[in-house]
Order: C-alpha cells, then sequence, then structure tokens
C-alpha cells in the first residue's frame, strides 16, 4: 500500500514577481479610497469636488434666505396683530365714552335748567323784570340746546369704517359702562386716557393676563395710571362739598367765584363766555341770600 506523500510547487522567479506587483497594486488601491478631496493629479475629480462645494455653498445661501425670509413674516404678523388690537380697544374705549359724555351733559343742562327756573322764580319775586327777560332767553337757548342734543342721541348712528368690529358683548359693556362712570379722569383728561388705554393694551399682550377678566383688566388700568397721575386726578375734580356760592370764600379777591367744568361747558353751549356766566351765577346766589334773610 502506498504511503501519503505532501506535493509543495516551487514558484520560478517570474511567478514570485508576478505576485509581489499584484499585491502592491492592491495596496495602492486602498489608500486611495481613504484618502479625502481629490485624488491628486486627476483633473476630473479636482472639478467633481469643486462642483460639489458650490452646491453646499448654494443651499447655505438659499437656507439663511428661507430663515430671513420666515422671520421678516412673523414681524409683519406680529405688527397686524399689534395694530389689530390697537383698534380694537380704541374702538371700545370711543364707543363707550361718546355715549356717557352725551348723556352727562344732557344731565347737566337739565341740571342747569331747574337751576335758571329757580333763579327765575326769585328775580319775578324781586321786581326784577330785566334779570327775568335775561333768565328766559337763556332758558329758551338751552331748551334748543337740549332738543337738538337728545334729537342726535337718538338719531342712528352711520357704522364707522373699520377693520375691526367694534361690537361690544353685553356684559363687558356693562363693565365698561360702570368703570367710566366710576372714573371721571377718563372722560376729562386725554392724557389720562390715552395712557388707559395703552395700558389695557400692554396687559391684553402680557402672557399674565391671558385669562384674565375684563374687571381684574381694568381694575389693573385703574391702579397704574391713578398712580401715575397722582396729582392730576385730585386737580381735575371739584371739591366735595361743593355747593352753589361755595367759590365765594375769605381767602378769595372780592366778587370771585368758581365754575365746574359742566359749568363752563353749559356756558359754551348758551353762547357766552365763562365770565358772564359767573357773573350771572353770582347775582343770583346774592338775590338768593337777599331772599333768605327777609
Amino acid at each position: 500500500m502506498p504511503e501519503d506523500v505532501e506535493v509543495e510547487v516551487e514558484e520560478t522567479e517570474d511567478e514570485k514577481t508576478d505576485t509581489k506587483l499584484e499585491a502592491q497594486a492592491n495596496d495602492e488601491d486602498k489608500g486611495k479610497g481613504d484618502k479625502k478631496g481629490p485624488p491628486p493629479g486627476s483633473p476630473r475629480w479636482e472639478e467633481i469636488y469643486w462642483k460639489a462645494k458650490e452646491g453646499e455653498r448654494a443651499l447655505k445661501e438659499a437656507e439663511d434666505l428661507r430663515k430671513q425670509l420666515e422671520f421678516e413674516r412673523s414681524t409683519m404678523n406680529a405688527i397686524k396683530e399689534h395694530n389689530k388690537a390697537l383698534a380694537d380697544v380704541v374702538g371700545k374705549f370711543t364707543q363707550v365714552v361718546d355715549e356717557k359724555k352725551t348723556d352727562d351733559v344732557m344731565r347737566t343742562y337739565e341740571t342747569e335748567m331747574s337751576k335758571l327756573l329757580d333763579a327765575k322764580k326769585a328775580a319775578k319775586e324781586s321786581l326784577d323784570f330785566t334779570l327775568e327777560s335775561q333768565i328766559d332767553e337763556r332758558i329758551m337757548d338751552m331748551k334748543i340746546a337740549l332738543r337738538d342734543m337728545k334729537k342726535q342721541a337718538s338719531a342712528p348712528k352711520a357704522e364707522p369704517k373699520k377693520e375691526v368690529a367694534d361690537d361690544i358683548p353685553a356684559d363687558e359693556r356693562a363693565v365698561y359702562d360702570a368703570w367710566i362712570a366710576e372714573n371721571e379722569w377718563f372722560r376729562n383728561d386725554p392724557k389720562m386716557r390715552k395712557a388707559a388705554i395703552d395700558t389695557e393694551l400692554q396687559l391684553r399682550k402680557d402672557p399674565d393676563y391671558k385669562y384674565a377678566t375684563v374687571d381684574e383688566i381694568l381694575g389693573e388700568v385703574k391702579k397704574t395710571v391713578e398712580e401715575k397721575f397722582a396729582n392730576k386726578e385730585k386737580a381735575g375734580k371739584p371739591k366735595m362739598g361743593y355747593v352753589e356760592g361755595a367759590g365765594l370764600s375769605a381767602g378769595n379777591k372780592p366778587n370771585t367765584i368758581k365754575l365746574t367744568p359742566q359749568e363752563v361747558e353749559i356756558a359754551k353751549g348758551l353762547q357766552i363766555s365763562p365770565e358772564d356766566y359767573a357773573k350771572q351765577k353770582l347775582f343770583i346766589s346774592r338775590q338768593r341770600g337777599e331772599m333768605k334773610r327777609i
């Protein structure tokens, strides 16, 4: 039986040389694949590489432009929302204030009409027919002005051209009415009124007041504005306990009398100067004093 024999083939010198060259070529190919960027000495790969870089730069510029456009769009939307909110707040306050002013003036006219009738009675009893005639003329002028005012108040109003509807819900309207009636400075002081409107607008944009009620917002408006104009509110209001003739005091000059802002408005409505109105009021006050002493 033949024995197992291991056979080994010996390579010739030419075959060894070919094997070494093949291994060296494989190593060079691997080294080329591991390098970053284009292989040196290859114009085609240089061209591809720089075109890819240019594409990356163009994509980055496009992304930056997109972000800028989005920012500008969001800014414009914020400005539009701000203007819309401002118009809404101003519309609400203006609507309520105009109606309140008309009601206040009408009530003041009616009160002064009653006073003039009393003055006419006093003039008649004192046989001052000249004064009685003057009072009659003013009463007639006042009646005409009051009639025209009532007619204007009852006439249908044209809808204002606004981008924002100024309809106020019934419950909010009642709160605004009560608040404006309570705060006389809002009707009489334009600067304080503007400050109140600006303050409400800021509060409505404040996230902390997102779910606040109208009562809470107006309460904060009142607190903020009155603290800012602490002295103005006192100066704009008549002194408590003021009665007709109370302007005559020991510290004032002779024949001096004070007029309330409402009386100044009445004098303008009667187309007479505040000085003439004050003189007439002083005369009536003295006549009443003399009648009481009799």
